[in-house]
C-alpha cells in the first residue's frame, strides 16, 4: 500500500474561480438528491462533499503523487479517500480543541 500526501489547505480556495470543466472532472461522489437537484450537474447540485473534492483536486493539480493515485486507482477511489481523509483530520482538530478548554 503506498501513501499519496495531498494538501488539504482548502479554506482560501474561491470555488467560484473553478472552472466548470475542472468541476465536473473532479465531482464524483454521490449527491443527495431531492426536488430541486434533478436535470443538474453534480457540480451543481452543491453537494458539499463534491465542493471538498473539488477544492482539495484543485490544491493538488500538479501534485505528481496524487496524479499517480489518479492514474493507479482511478479519481474516485482517491477524491473518496482525499475527503474522507479532511473529515476525519477536521473532526481531530475540534475534538483536541475541545479537550485544550477543559
Amino acid at each position: 500500500v503506498k501513501r499519496c500526501k495531498c494538501q488539504t489547505s482548502i479554506e482560501h480556495v474561491d470555488y467560484s474561480a473553478i472552472s466548470d470543466d475542472f468541476k465536473a472532472k473532479y465531482s464524483v461522489l454521490n449527491d443527495r438528491f431531492d426536488e430541486n437537484s434533478f436535470g443538474l450537474e453534480r457540480w451543481e447540485s452543491r453537494n458539499e462533499d463534491n465542493e471538498l473534492a473539488v477544492k482539495i483536486a484543485y490544491l493538488n493539480v500538479e501534485n505528481a503523487s496524487f496524479l499517480n493515485a489518479i492514474k493507479a486507482i482511478g479519481v474516485y477511489s482517491v477524491i473518496k479517500n482525499a475527503v474522507e481523509a479532511y473529515k476525519n483530520r477536521k473532526d481531530e482538530l475540534a475534538s483536541s480543541a475541545e479537550d485544550d478548554t477543559e
